[in-house]
């Protein structure tokens, strides 16, 4: 889920953008696309900086299928976000 804010009619650059940077590869297709943009309710107190910025979270998501082939996928990244 790309992060840090998007236009919303750059959801898909933006989700294959965000594929590349977690791991290593934006090769894949759209099957689908969320009809319409899903809100969402942080439960926790976000720090006061954050309060006004994640009250109003939405996306909207879409199943994709890979279409590369394993070594195109590469988990090392300046900051990991997985480990396996």
């Amino acid at each position: 889920m790309p992060q840090g804010g998007i236009a919303r009619r750059d959801a898909a650059r933006a989700a294959l953008r965000e594929l590349k940077e977690e791991i290593g590869t934006d090769k894949a297709e759209f099957l689908a696309k969320a009809a319409q943009w899903l809100r969402y309710e942080v439960r926790r107190a976000p720090p006061p900086r954050l309060e006004r910025a994640l009250s109003r979270q939405v996306q909207k998501c879409s199943p994709l299928r890979f279409t590369g082939e394993d070594g195109d996928i590469d988990l090392a990244s300046r900051h990991p976000e997985f480990n396996a």
